[in-house]
């Protein structure tokens, strides 16, 4: 549980995205947190207060650069999914003094795809007693430590089956945009073609979740296709499968599913073990809010990890001082 005798945490917003704006809206409602700075690289909004555009705090004035905002213990970071772009925006961050929460996908667990510069961003941090993390709803938790978690309840395991199923009308533009909705099959081949569509960090899952059970991958395969509309000419999202096999049999499978066609959203786990787990989340876990939710978590936390870069398997669940009675 968290120490609620501590002052509020001093954090920056950076990104104000539709995920940054959920992250601001929710930071600046937990007593536990204290909003005292808010950075966007938009011109149109450097120098408007966020009450300038119906956010609260009203009387911050979003800055243009890290540089010139408010000092912070730990920036929270939603500008991108790819790690190779945001990286040096994490960079000045740890040498600003800051710790990093970040919403990057790929910063889930880029040991494997970026091991450079995930060396790089570890090195910097552990020089400056800092620690970066990235987190959110998917990667960092449906698909990968929740799993982890059930899994943790069962032995002699043999196979790991994830589905996250939703229907993306609901959601916001970019989740639309990035599972492809409303586009021609030809134009939906040409953006997968070029890495453009589907789920960012399900490899990262992955790859947590092999790591969490000490299993060593192979024969991965990865597959992304579109889903039809009744009309047959339009695309109505897509389901991508990952799977992975290790040298004795055992499996991994990740299914994520987003197109106008679901009826009933749901999460669920099928771990073929001993006992065997069978866990399913009606109407699934709705990812704007929950992925705020683990931003915010981890930020009251995070200057208790393992400094450098870690993934959310590092993360305490809580930050609690014992006292005598809890000894």
């Amino acid at each position: 549980m968290l120490d609620l005798t501590s002052k509020p945490i001093a954090v920056l917003v950076q990104g104000l995205g539709p995920i940054g704006k959920e992250i601001l809206k929710a930071a600046h409602q937990d007593p536990h947190l204290n909003v005292v700075g808010v950075v966007d690289i938009d011109s149109s909004l450097a120098g408007t207060r966020l009450g300038d555009h119906d956010l609260e705090p009203s009387d911050i004035v979003i800055s243009s650069s890290l540089e010139t905002a408010n000092a912070a213990e730990v920036v929270l970071h939603a500008t991108g999914s790819y790690l190779e772009s945001v990286a040096p925006q994490i960079e000045k961050a740890l040498a600003l003094g800051l710790n990093v929460v970040s919403t990057c996908e790929e910063l889930s667990f880029p040991f494997f795809r970026h091991p450079a510069l995930s060396e790089a961003l570890n090195r910097s941090a552990q020089g400056r007693g800092l620690a970066v993390v990235g987190t959110g709803v998917n990667p960092g938790l449906m698909m990968d430590r929740l799993p982890l978690t059930m899994a943790s309840v069962s032995h002699s395991i043999r196979s790991i089956h994830v589905r996250r199923v939703q229907n993306p009308t609901s959601r916001r533009l970019p989740f639309q945009t990035k599972v492809g909705l409303g586009l021609s099959v030809q134009e939906f081949e040409a953006l997968a073609s070029r890495g453009s569509l589907g789920h960012v960090g399900l490899e990262e899952s992955a790859r947590l979740i092999a790591t969490g059970l000490n299993w060593e991958l192979e024969k991965w395969t990865q597959n992304i296709e579109p889903v039809l509309a009744e009309s047959g000419k339009l695309v109505s999202g897509l389901i991508e499968i990952l799977e992975a096999r290790t040298t004795d049999g055992k499996v991994l499978s990740l299914r994520f599913e987003a197109h106008s066609g679901v009826s009933d959203s749901f999460d669920a786990i099928n771990i073929d073990g001993r006992p065997p787990i069978d866990l399913h989340i009606a109407g699934g876990v709705a990812g704007d809010d929950a992925t705020a939710a683990s931003v915010l978590q981890a930020a009251k936390v995070i200057k208790l990890a393992r400094k450098g870069l870690i993934s959310v398997l590092e993360l305490p669940l809580g930050s609690h001082k014992l006292s005598s009675a809890d000894r």
